[in-house]
């Protein structure tokens, strides 16, 4: 893509566009669209022209009380997504797809992508899955999106001295965690006690999870506000 508009422009016109739109004091969703002229090659894919920037914002889902308390249960659904680490329309299209097969007919309350036995990640989420005293979380090699969310909680682990590793997670392996739990800018940490119908321990949070989650609001979502 050709874009006219540096970092910084883009950067300045997003807070022009939250205070004209009334969300410079709310938590909001952000969506920074880069597309549009016309192709001008054979294959009627690509241009070399400048393409339009388009910024869309829309107040942050609210999630229940009940899933930090409760938790919550995810479904399994097999799927990589292509360019994983970066966000387009058409890296969503199985998340759509599972979401209408897995949560629309409220048999699970999230969706979790896997691969030839693997874990890998949540339609929206990072996956976290505690085993002994070792918090897992699949590596970020392309496969998965990175999520700032993702390395903001590597990062207080590795300040507190909190053990973790970052490797494959097999489905088989479900049955062994004693604890798990996802991470999103819009979702903080929720706790997880079933993943395909699989009780996760003893179902119930885990003082893991209670002490990340503190962890995680003392120094990402305080410092913030």
């Amino acid at each position: 893509m050709n874009i006219s508009f540096s970092k910084e422009d883009i950067k300045s016109l997003v807070f022009e566009t939250l205070k004209k739109n009334d969300l410079t004091k709310n938590e909001c969703n952000v969506m920074i669209i880069l597309a549009g002229t016309v192709p001008d090659d054979n294959s009627g894919l690509t241009s070399s022209s400048y393409v339009d920037l388009f910024i869309i914002t829309s107040p942050i889902k609210v999630y229940p009380i009940s899933s930090y308390k409760n938790g919550i249960s995810l479904g399994l659904y097999e799927y990589e997504r292509i360019d994983a680490e970066i966000k387009t329309p058409y890296t969503y299209y199985g998340g759509v797809k599972a979401q209408q097969l897995h949560v629309k007919n409220g048999e699970f309350d999230e969706v979790l992508f896997t691969s030839n036995g693997s874990i890998l990640e949540g339609t929206t989420f990072s996956f976290f899955a505690i085993k002994g005293d070792v918090i897992l979380t699949p590596k970020a090699d392309g496969r998965i999106l990175g999520s700032v969310t993702r390395k903001n909680l590597i990062k207080i682990m590795h300040n507190h001295q909190i053990k973790f590793l970052e490797e494959s997670i097999l489905i088989n392996d479900i049955k062994n965690f004693s604890e798990a739990f996802i991470a999103s800018a819009n979702r903080d940490l929720i706790p997880v006690v079933k993943i395909d119908n699989i009780d996760i321990s003893d179902g119930k949070v885990g003082s893991t999870y209670h002490k990340l989650m503190s962890l995680y609001k003392k120094e990402v979502i305080n410092s913030a506000t």
